[in-house]
């Protein structure tokens, strides 16, 4: 009876981190489309570290920092190269980028810098969707979503092309919800983001 009070609480455990990094990966691709690179380098590291998170849970790995989040899952990573491959020094780069977008003031993030976050981003998601189909296939989860480009819009697509090597520069005394897509906002989700896991995020 335990065991299998401890195979639902992993299952529950696997689905919301998942899920969370699928929405993550959404919102991700949406900020880049709006021109807003800083918050799409966010939100594409937070895609990576909850799909890692999930893979994590089914080691029954108990990781409290975004440190040892990281640090666990380079060596899952190491132990499982062929559905892994190189996720862990993926989200180790995203990391890094995330807290220059976040907590640098002033700091210069480019669409091409926002490009990289974002494939990297899917490169983890994708892997861990692998892997958990191979350890956990039972596990009832969102689909990653096919589209693999940034941006998929002509227009915005042209514009970001001539904006690539202009730094962008963040107003240090914006707040995040003035920044985000109208989406992102509170009480304006869509109907696909109104399904997201309730509970705090890990």
């Amino acid at each position: 009876m335990k065991e299998e009070a401890e195979n639902i609480d992993e299952e529950q455990a696997v689905r919301h981190s998942w899920n969370v990094a699928v929405r993550r990966l959404d919102w991700a691709h949406a900020s880049g489309k709006a021109g807003h690179h800083d918050f799409s380098v966010i939100d594409s590291y937070y895609a990576a570290y909850h799909a890692a998170d999930a893979a994590l849970d089914t080691n029954g790995i108990e990781q409290r920092s975004h440190g040892q989040v990281a640090a666990h899952f380079g060596n899952l990573c190491t132990d499982n190269p062929k559905q892994l491959g190189d996720s862990g020094k993926r989200l180790i780069r995203l990391k890094a980028a995330r807290g220059k977008a976040n907590y640098n003031k002033g700091a210069i993030i480019t669409s091409g810098m926002a490009e990289q976050a974002f494939d990297d981003a899917h490169e983890v998601v994708k892997s861990v969707d692998t892997f958990l189909r191979d350890r956990r296939p039972a596990i009832e989860r969102e689909a990653v979503p096919v589209n693999k480009d940034y941006i998929k819009d002509n227009e915005v697509q042209q514009a970001m092309r001539a904006d690539r090597d202009t730094p962008l520069i963040r107003d240090a005394g914006a707040s995040m919800g003035a920044n985000r897509p109208a989406e992102h906002r509170t009480g304006t989700r869509t109907p696909a983001q109104s399904r997201q896991p309730k509970g705090p995020q890990r």
